[in-house]
């Protein structure tokens, strides 16, 4: 599903984002990939939906290559990943259903079937009810499911998540990371970053992975023989 395979990404600055990377996620597995602020995380979540490349090494993501797959190529693989911001990223004059059905046209759907859609999204995220509300009048955990729902509008294969309970306080927190169990059971690969490590101890099915200053430290699969991700 994503292989990094001694990845390297250098910017400006001497030390690099990342240095030597390799890792494989399986398809349905749930990861949280982990770190303190700088050490990565976010490097690795672009560089596996090719919002940039590897200075050096190469990432495979389901089926596409960095080293292959063109620019103009790369909308075919955002067909397969969602992607979950820190931040929300919604359409901000919109009302929710119009934040999901944007995602939808922009994927090609039918538009007799965007409307349907959009809702039945929103009801698998718990926002049947608020679909007519404007985005502004939403909670940061009711924005935070409407992103969700607009990520999966493509039905991805694979779910890409940075920090996305880092502005909600717990309920909101419970009630995201929820959703992304009942996404990860339904076969969808999940790779989360955060630096909640209280978070990640209580989801120990989980697969953890931890960056330090661009490096890989830890993998938990390399100590539990396991990194399935099959419920929380």
């Amino acid at each position: 599903m994503i292989k990094l395979i001694e990845v390297t990404k250098t910017y400006s600055r001497p030390e690099p984002a990342l240095n030597n990377v390799s890792f494989h996620l399986e398809r349905g597995q749930f990861c949280f990939l982990t770190g303190h602020s700088g050490s990565g995380k976010s490097t690795a979540l672009r560089l596996a939906h090719m919002v940039e490349r590897p200075s050096t090494g190469e990432v495979r993501v389901s089926g596409f290559s960095s080293a292959r797959t063109s620019r103009r190529e790369v909308w075919k693989l955002r067909r397969r990943v969602g992607f979950v911001f820190q931040d929300f990223r919604l359409l901000p004059g919109r009302t929710a259903l119009e934040n999901v059905a944007f995602a939808l046209e922009v994927t090609g759907t039918a538009r007799k079937d965007i409307a349907p859609r959009a809702q039945r999204l929103l009801g698998q995220v718990g926002l049947a009810a608020k679909a007519s509300a404007a985005v502004r009048e939403l909670s940061g955990g009711e924005q935070q499911r409407v992103a969700i729902a607009r990520a999966l509008a493509s039905e991805p294969l694979l779910l890409l998540a940075d920090e996305p309970t880092g502005n909600l306080d717990d309920r909101a927190t419970r009630g995201i990371m929820k959703l992304f169990w009942e996404v990860n059971a339904l076969g969808m690969a999940v790779l989360m970053a955060t630096h909640d490590l209280e978070l990640v101890r209580q989801y120990p099915k989980a697969r953890v992975l931890e960056l330090d200053q661009g490096r890989l430290v830890y993998d938990s699969a390399d100590s539990t023989g396991t990194g399935e991700g099959s419920g929380g």
